[in-house]
């Protein structure tokens, strides 16, 4: 099962409303840092498409201003991964 986490960025004033949306998404467990400034978001899910649409929801919220993903684990679904040639 990939798993995967991000720094999340929420818009200013509106950390509580970015927590609330991001813990409720399939998968995910969102937790602030103590000033409220930037979230901690990990997920999981079936496959890594499942985690690309899970990222591509997260930056459409109107609370989050900018996330990285800073750790991502997908060996388990090495199968699902297009790779592409270098140059291509």
């Amino acid at each position: 099962m990939p798993v995967c986490s991000f720094v999340v960025h929420p818009k200013a004033g509106r950390t509580e409303e970015a927590l609330a949306a991001l813990n409720a998404m399939r998968g995910c467990e969102a937790t602030p840092d103590d000033a409220g400034k930037v979230i901690v978001l990990v997920c999981e899910a079936d496959s890594v498409a499942d985690l690309q649409d899970t990222s591509d929801l997260m930056n459409r919220l109107p609370s989050v201003d900018a996330s990285a993903l800073c750790f991502g684990q997908i060996d388990s679904c090495a199968t699902d991964i297009k790779r592409t040639p270098r140059g291509a």
